[in-house]
């Protein structure tokens, strides 16, 4: 959520601050695209509206640039797809051509300049505290500050944790923790379903034809036997 109200110019307030957990926030944005429990790609920004509500619920502001979200949503993706090497990218980004990397910096870049982010500092309880603001109003920001928050994620040491799930119809983006190989529970437990049954498989096919992946030494064929007899 973001709170409203930072700045006075002209006996006017105006302006917000920037969420705290930005890093979040950008893996929210990138993971827009989720699977559609067929095997195929819902896009939870299908449409204006349902941009409108989704940044809504993120206390980002009522409206939004609809183009411009779509754009930089496609640029964090490509971006978040080169983190992620030399593991894999995402199901909905890999294989497919997507924005260049240079490109998607400089739309980023763009949208982040364009709200002229400041850092504000306070002295709380004995301690400096720190928040991101620009004079901006929420609607005229949203973009931005979702540029900022996938530019921070990617500059800061946590780009290292960036992963792409890998379990059966997962596209999503996470950050690893510790040994952790999937994005949420029910994708370990989809994808732990997926290895039996491809153990299951393996053993069944094995049973079908169990000699097919036998290859006779030419030292003990038969014809070499026959022959190696006619010699003695």
């Amino acid at each position: 959520m973001v709170s409203q109200n930072l700045s006075v110019k002209d006996g006017n307030i105006f302006g917000m601050e920037l969420p705290a957990d930005i890093s979040g926030l950008a893996v929210e944005f990138a993971n827009t695209l989720v699977h559609d429990g067929r095997g195929g790609v819902e896009d939870l920004l299908s449409s204006a509206a349902a941009a409108r509500a989704w940044v809504a619920r993120r206390g980002l502001g009522p409206d939004v640039d609809y183009e411009s979200l779509l754009a930089a949503r496609s640029a964090a993706r490509a971006l978040f797809a080169g983190a992620v090497a030399p593991h894999p990218a995402s199901r909905a980004d890999n294989g497919r051509t997507g924005m260049p990397t240079a490109t998607a910096l400089r739309l980023l870049q763009g949208a982040v300049d364009a709200i002229a982010p400041a850092t504000r500092y306070a002295y709380e309880a004995g301690r400096v505290t720190a928040t991101r603001t620009t004079e901006l109003e929420p609607n005229a920001a949203i973009v931005g500050t979702l540029a900022l928050a996938v530019l921070e994620l990617l500059a800061s040491p946590a780009a290292d944790e960036l992963r792409a799930c890998q379990a059966p119809r997962c596209v999503r983006y996470f950050r690893k923790h510790r040994r952790q190989e999937w994005c949420k529970p029910s994708c370990a437990n989809r994808a732990r379903v997926a290895r039996f049954a491809e153990r299951h498989q393996a053993a069944a096919d094995d049973q079908a034809d169990p000699g097919r992946d036998y290859a006779p030494d030419a030292r003990t064929s038969p014809s070499r036997i026959r022959s190696s007899s006619r010699s003695k």
